[in-house]
């Protein structure tokens, strides 16, 4: 049991260091100013998984896409999402300009658990989609192929505009925050 809990703590981890902007690192091919392909319409919102009638989260002005890969834990990813809601105020200011979707693409084994993990913890549910078909891997072969997380903030033509993950690195915050300054 000791064994089980280290092992997702470190993976815990793992999936969550990896997310700033060290191209040599993360070994990333997709830049600034590149176009990504993001098709939610082909992907299970968690809200059908858990039966909720609430709207799910859907492209707009600017959107921050959270990618994770199947070589990572996605239940462990859904447990640690707590990171995401010191910026919910931010994205619930913006409505109709700003949202973040949360790209899960399970191995199939892993399923059941992020399924169950689904229904226990609904915070946040709306911007989580499954990619069980691994869709945006297909369309977007630029993702690099390690165990960390992927994330892009993208405009409304799926350009990328900052590359790394707000809620771990300080710089990506920054830069995410001069861009909010710009939206009316």
């Amino acid at each position: 049991m000791k064994i089980s809990c280290v092992m997702m703590l470190v993976v815990s981890m793992l999936a969550f260091c990896g997310c700033g902007d060290s191209r040599e690192r993360l070994d990333i091919n997709i830049e600034k100013g590149d176009s990504l392909t993001v098709e939610l319409d082909s992907m299970q919102s968690a809200l059908e998984i858990i039966g909720s009638a609430r709207e799910s989260a859907r492209l707009r002005k600017y959107t921050f896409v959270k990618y994770v890969n199947s070589i990572q834990c996605s239940e462990c990813v859904v447990k640690n999402l707590r990171q995401w809601v010191a910026f919910q105020d931010v994205f619930d200011e913006h409505p109709q300009t700003l949202s973040l979707v949360i790209i899960l693409a399970p191995q199939k084994h892993q399923r059941k658990l992020l399924y169950e993990e689904l229904t226990k913890d609904t915070l946040m549910s709306e911007n989580i989609y499954i990619d069980s078909l691994r869709v945006f891997e297909r369309m977007n072969p630029g993702l690099p192929q390690n165990p960390f997380t992927n994330c892009y903030f993208i405009d409304e033509n799926n350009k990328v505009l900052i590359i790394g993950d707000p809620t771990y690195d300080d710089n990506v915050e920054r830069e995410f925050m001069t861009i909010l300054d710009t939206i009316p």
